[in-house]
Parts: C-alpha cells; structure tokens; sequence
C-alpha cells in the first residue's frame, strides 16, 4: 500500500510541474500517433544566448573599471604595454581590456571608493 501512494504522489507532483510549466506558455505539437500534445515552450533557451552575452561583457566591463581604479592609469597603461608584446591570446586580451572613454570616466568616479 505505501508503494501504491508513493508511486500516486510522484505522479501527481509531475503533472503539478508539468501543470505549472505550461501555464507559462506552451506549444501545441502533434506526434507520430496522431495525438496533439501540449509541450512547454522553452524560452529560457531563446533568449539564453544573449543573456550570457550580455552578462559577459558586463563582467569584463567590471573587471576593467576595477582594475583601472586600482592601479591608476600609468600602471594600467604599462600592464597593458607588456600584453601586447605577447601571444596572439595576450594581444586579444589587451585589445579587449583596453581603456575606452566610458571605462575611463566610470573608473575615476569608483576610484575614491576603492583606496
């Protein structure tokens, strides 16, 4: 009997689940049967890519305006130098991290905060 009601109860929290995901939007769908099928519809997986895009640049942009604050220009400036002179990896990276009007103006409010 205990398995009959732990067997009933897991079934029942997939159809709450399934229940909940759907009324989040959904897709109707037919399968080899012939049965029409509500699916939910994954957004989370559209709009994914660009999510992480964007939370990457904004990470960079961080680490940029923190770093720039921290050592002040000239040192940033000479750190900066010395990637250049490395690997294609090295280059990219000082390409990236180079400092941009926006990251110049943000850094020099931060910085009186930092030190």
């Amino acid at each position: 009997m205990e398995d009959t009601l732990r067997d009933f109860d897991k079934r029942q929290r997939e159809i709450r689940r399934k229940h909940i995901r759907l009324a989040k939007g959904y897709v109707t769908k037919l399968d080899g049967n012939g049965v029409f099928l509500h699916v939910p519809e994954n957004k989370a997986a559209q709009k994914s890519g660009l999510r992480l895009l964007l939370l990457g640049a904004m990470v960079v942009f961080g680490f940029k305006i923190l770093t720039l604050s921290w050592l002040g220009i000239e040192d940033y400036s000479a750190h900066l130098a010395t990637l250049e002179q490395g690997s294609a990896l090295e280059k990219a990276g000082a390409w990236i991290m180079q400092i941009d009007p926006l990251t110049e103006k943000v850094a020099g409010l931060a910085a009186p905060y930092l030190g």
